[in-house]
Order: C-alpha cells, then sequence, then structure tokens
C-alpha cells in the first residue's frame, strides 16, 4: 500500500516496523510532539535517547532501522 502512495499512519515502539518507504516520522514524548521530520532525520541514536531517556544506539541498513 505504502508503495503505491497511500498514506499510512503507524503508531509503533519497535524500529523494526517502520518500512523504508515511510519518508515522515513524528516523535512523541510525554503525550507531546518532540519532533517532525524525515525519517532519516528523526530516527537518530540522539533523538531517541531524548524520547526513551536512556542511551540509544540506531542502526540502519538498506532502509530498514534497528534500535538497541
Amino acid at each position: 500500500m505504502a508503495q503505491s502512495g497511500t498514506s499510512i499512519v503507524l503508531v509503533t515502539h519497535h524500529l523494526p516496523d517502520i518500512i523504508p518507504e515511510i519518508d515522515r516520522v513524528i516523535l512523541i514524548k510525554n503525550g507531546q510532539v518532540l519532533r517532525d521530520g524525515p525519517k532519516r532525520e528523526m530516527l537518530t541514536s540522539a533523538a531517541l535517547s531524548e524520547v526513551f531517556v536512556t542511551e540509544a544506539e540506531v542502526v540502519e541498513r538498506n532502509g530498514y532501522y534497528q534500535l538497541w
């Protein structure tokens, strides 16, 4: 569906759920939008460390993300 241009709203804490076709990510913390923008800019170690209030390491491979 995403490849055909259909908009999808996905709510998840699980980064591997965020498929390569998803372009925009909104990070929410304490019910408030913390960051909103392109996936590559939002899914960083610094941004997710801020959201989860713990050290986070993000690895991207072929458009898929993993959080350690």
